[in-house]
């Protein structure tokens, strides 16, 4: 059994990528045209027999976004008012992450993680949170779920 993701174990590397923990592996996230690709990759151990053996592709995902509804906002009142929407694909529901956790928790929380990074404050200067919901097993959100 593995332990929960801590707070915190995601972090922002001086190039950009999110760090994970104290592992040596990083993520690395693209946008494309027709979707975009999340790598994990190590600073040293090799992960794949790619152009770049260091990386390989995590999963396929996209993302959109909706408003909060009334209900959400009245139970939440610290919550932004936008949520964001990801969709993966491409991953097995029960497979881990380079012996780190389960995929599904590991994935969700690295969306979190992103959604608020950057979150807004309230007028007391209370960092508002980022409600993020997240599909497994389609690669369009809007569309398909």
């Amino acid at each position: 059994m593995q332990l929960p993701i801590p707070d915190g174990f995601f972090y922002l590397r001086p190039d950009r990528s999110t760090g994970c923990g104290d592992s040596g592996h990083y993520l690395s996230y693209h946008g494309g045209r027709d979707g975009d690709t999340l790598l994990i990759c190590h600073e040293t151990e090799p992960l794949s027999a790619n152009a770049n053996p260091l990386c390989r592709i995590l999963c396929f995902c996209s993302q959109s976004s909706r408003q909060v509804t009334d209900e959400e906002s009245q139970s939440n009142p610290d919550v932004h008012s936008t949520v964001y929407l990801y969709s993966v694909t491409k991953i097995s529901v029960n497979a881990h992450v380079e012996g780190l956790c389960n995929a599904q928790e590991f994935l969700t929380k690295y969306f979190e993680y992103q959604a608020n990074r950057y979150a807004p404050s309230d007028s007391t200067g209370k960092k508002k949170r980022v409600m993020v919901e997240v599909a497994f097993g389609t690669a369009w959100y809007g569309m398909n779920h």
